[in-house]
């Protein structure tokens, strides 16, 4: 039936990402026979023998090759599997519940596959009709999706996302709350108070337990949107952030510095110089971006910040 095929792209997707994941981490020289047999009796199962997509694929869409470092000769074969289950994922996409077309959309992140407008207008059509029974974890992943797809969703699906996730929120872990509210700042979609509330009681909850880069996150979510968190708030995650600060990756580093900057909050010396000290550390595998994030947050937070425009929340974090 169509809710069985569709069921099955969802999962072959699943599955074919965990594959690419797993060469990745296998000698160069992995078998490709299994890869070809895999394809054959994958395409037999869900009749995709002849489906092929009608438009050619984006041109800066990484292939199955490149991701997993095969050589070139078996580039048009995994290219020929991942357009057939895209194409079909596309074909399908009605009969998928909320579940099938995020974890279709999750594996296309992972595989660095770009699955095409058509494919990606056709689930989007569907989560569109799902929204307003999706789970708040379930609104989180799919904003996570789009965000992490570098593109944005339609009008009419953010609106519903909008709605539901406030329906949701009391049943949202921090992550989904993060989640949500990133996607809502790089949609340039302007969070309700409802989840800014939720996102305050959510994060000082979780903040003796956070790692890095939940700590990074928190902080460049309310800079993102503008919010200024409360005095609390920012305490707890200042207090985490000096226990984490040795832990944390480049852009970990470079997102925390820069979200103190931007909210005019100063860390207070000693998590400054926690901060500064691994920054340093970390600084020969920044990017570009990173390293010119970092160097201007630095500017400013040395700068002596004047009492109307800055606060000293965590003196002695």
């Amino acid at each position: 039936s169509s809710r069985i095929v569709a069921v099955a792209a969802a999962a072959v997707l699943s599955v074919v990402a965990l594959l690419g994941l797993a060469v990745l981490r296998a000698p160069s020289q992995a078998p490709v026979s299994a890869l070809h047999a895999a394809r054959a009796s994958v395409a037999e199962a869900v009749g995709l023998v002849e489906d092929r997509p009608e438009e050619p694929l984006h041109p800066s869409a990484a292939t199955l090759a490149e991701a997993t470092s095969m050589k070139v000769g078996d580039e048009a074969t995994q290219h020929s599997l991942l357009a057939a289950l895209s194409h079909r994922a596309g074909v399908v996409a009605n009969n998928m519940t909320a579940e099938d077309a995020i974890a279709t959309l999750t594996a296309y992140i992972q595989l660095k596959f770009w699955p095409g407008h058509e494919t990606l207008k056709a689930l989007e059509a569907r989560l569109q009709v799902l929204a307003p029974e999706l789970t708040g974890h379930q609104v989180g992943q799919v904003l996570h999706v789009y965000v992490n797809l570098n593109t944005l969703p339609g009008k009419a699906l953010l609106d519903e996302l909008t709605h539901r996730a406030e329906k949701v929120i009391p049943t949202m872990g921090f992550r989904d709350v993060v989640n949500t509210l990133r996607g809502f700042a790089l949609m340039g979609s302007a969070p309700t108070q409802e989840l800014w509330v939720a996102f305050e009681q959510s994060a000082m909850k979780a903040a003796p337990t956070m790692d890095g880069h939940d700590v990074a996150a928190s902080l460049l979510a309310c800079a993102d949107l503008k919010h200024q968190p409360s005095r609390g708030l920012v305490q707890a995650l200042s207090r985490r952030a000096q226990q984490t600060a040795a832990d944390m990756e480049a852009d970990d580093i470079a997102a925390t510095l820069s979200a103190y900057a931007a909210l005019m909050l100063h860390p207070g010396e000693v998590l400054l110089q926690a901060l500064l000290l691994r920054a340093e550390q970390v600084a020969p595998q920044m990017d570009a971006k990173e390293v010119a994030s970092t160097l201007s947050a630095y500017a400013k937070l040395e700068d002596t910040p004047q009492k109307k425009s800055w606060a000293r929340p965590t003196p002695t974090p």
